[in-house]
């Protein structure tokens, strides 16, 4: 297959899939595709065959094309990290943190004493 080297499966699958707010699960029963045979084409496992994709594209309303088109790359932006941040223990209606884990597990026995 000359040409689409390091192409498989279908690179946009996936990612119209989601923007139609389906599951593979929904795909499948709507196109007549298997839930793995989707899940192995989104992955690139497995490449399609004409008439595979042309059922995917009916059932999502798309031009064939578009599934086998990668989405457009957006730089994934990484959540900040976030410091750890203690468990809460709720004591007379209000909440206390910090602590290390065997403090807060006293904190809940007493709050569970009280009440």
């Amino acid at each position: 297959m000359a040409g689409t080297a390091g192409l498989t499966g279908l690179p946009g699958l996936r990612a119209v899939r989601e923007a139609k707010r389906k599951t593979q699960v929904k795909l499948a029963s709507e196109s007549g595709i298997s839930r793995t045979t989707i899940s192995d084409l989104e992955t690139g496992a497995r490449n399609a065959q004409f008439q595979t994709l042309q059922q995917l594209a009916d059932a999502l309303g798309v031009d064939p094309e578009s599934l086998r088109t990668p989405p457009e790359t957006h730089p994934v932006r990484a959540q900040p990290a976030r410091p750890n941040r203690p468990l809460l223990a709720v004591r007379a209606g209000r909440a206390l943190r910090g602590g290390t884990a065997p403090q807060r597990a006293a904190m809940q026995t007493e709050v569970r004493e009280e009440v």
